[in-house]
């Protein structure tokens, strides 16, 4: 029986100097979660590591060079399409750039935000799946100090 393998992406959890982070708003014309907030990713090249693909889409989508801190978490679900998928979520800071939309068709804006300040705000219907679940587990995760 042919296997098909399984896709993998890299999700870029961008940290400032002021603790916020990154969200992306993406754009309504997208396939899974359209006008939702995010944080920006990417689905990894073939042959391609995860943290390789968070810095290729860092720079890709936001213009910007990041480095990798560390594997916040990893975890797989299953796709709409029954595809299964596995996430990686890396802690990354900015080493060149500031970040600018530079895919209009994919992001529709970006925002900086604590953490706690993003969840006050948005429920979830008007966040990403991979959100949805950061917002249950965020404070367990040790990624924000406050």
């Amino acid at each position: 029986l042919y296997e098909q393998k399984m896709d993998s992406a890299s999700i870029i959890f961008l940290k400032n100097e002021k603790n916020e982070v990154l969200f992306e708003r993406r754009s309504h014309s997208k396939k899974d979660a359209p006008n939702c907030w995010a944080l920006p990713a990417g689905t990894c090249l073939e042959n391609e590591g995860p943290e390789e693909c968070a810095i290729r889409e860092a720079k890709e989508e936001l213009g910007v060079g990041v480095e990798v801190q560390r594997l916040i978490k990893s975890h797989s679900y299953t796709r709409e399409s029954g595809k299964e998928i596995s996430i990686h979520i890396f802690l990354c800071k900015i080493k060149s750039g500031e970040p600018v939309i530079k895919i209009p068709e994919e992001t529709a804006e970006l925002k900086w935000e604590t953490l706690d300040n993003f969840f006050r705000k948005y429920k979830d219907e008007e966040i990403g799946k991979g959100l949805q679940k950061l917002r249950t587990e965020y404070k367990n995760l040790n990624i924000d100090p406050n």
